[in-house]
Order: structure tokens, then C-alpha cells, then sequence
């Protein structure tokens, strides 16, 4: 049954993310790098929107938690054209809180800030409680230029 095949590829594509996650938490990051890489064709397969775009912040969540600002950069601008292809407002403003955070991490104050008052619009409009999250994004940037 098609279904019963479905369900058990979601199945095995959220079990090997979620031991992604773990390996992340672990700072075990060739090994979660390896789970999303494992998860994400999973996903497309059985087009799972969710969770092939969560496999492409994972994956750049590595990079910046490694400091690898243009890899990380390169990752959430993937996740970005990806959630705005599959119509994720939410994870779209997501994609933009996470690369102003790179641009931080890189030292680009001015692209964060335009990063986060992207992602607070977008916050804002869809009424995600997350909208206070990137205001104290903004809020804790050096003020000038």
C-alpha cells in the first residue's frame, strides 16, 4: 500500500533527522551533517516540504555553529529560495533571522540588520510570537553605521 510506504519513509526521514539533531546537540557535526544529508532525499521524495527544508537549516545551522560564515550563508539562502518556492512564510522569516545571524557572525552589521527587519516584517504579519525574538535581534545590534 502507497500509503503504509509513506509513512514508514516519514518515518525512517524523521528518525534519521532527529538523530541529526542529537549529533548537533553533541557537537558531533560530521555526524548530523551525514543525518540531514541521509534525511533530506528521503523527504523529497515523498514530498515532505517540512522536512526537507528543516534538513536545509540543519545543515547550515552546522556551518554557522562552525563559524563558516559564507558556507552558512550559502545554506540559509538555499533554505530561503526553497521555503519561498513552497510558500513557508513562517520558515522564510526564519531563513532571514538565521542569515542576519551569520551576517553578525560575519561582522556585517548593516546585512544583519536588513536580515532581521525582514524577518520581523514577516513575524509580524503572520502573527508568530517569534516577532519579539527578532526585534531583540535588531534591538541588540551596535546602533549606527
Amino acid at each position: 500500500d502507497i500509503a503504509v510506504e509513506q509513512d514508514a519513509a516519514r518515518l525512517r526521514a524523521d528518525s534519521v533527522q532527529a538523530l541529526g539533531d542529537v549529533h548537533v546537540r553533541l557537537a558531533e557535526y560530521q555526524e548530523a551533517r551525514a543525518r540531514y544529508e541521509a534525511a533530506q532525499p528521503i523527504y523529497r521524495a515523498i514530498g515532505a516540504r517540512l522536512g526537507e527544508a528543516n534538513c536545509h537549516f540543519g545543515l547550515a545551522d552546522i556551518d554557522r555553529r562552525e563559524e563558516s560564515w559564507a558556507a552558512a550563508a550559502a545554506g540559509y539562502e538555499r533554505a530561503l529560495a526553497y521555503c519561498r518556492s513552497a510558500g513557508m512564510p513562517f520558515n522564510i522569516a526564519l531563513a532571514l533571522q538565521r542569515l542576519g545571524y551569520t551576517a553578525r557572525g560575519a561582522g556585517d552589521i548593516d546585512q544583519a540588520r536588513r536580515y532581521f527587519e525582514e524577518a520581523l516584517a514577516i513575524f509580524r504579519r503572520i502573527g508568530s510570537p517569534l516577532a519579539s525574538s527578532a526585534q531583540n535581534d535588531l534591538d541588540a545590534l551596535p546602533s549606527g553605521r
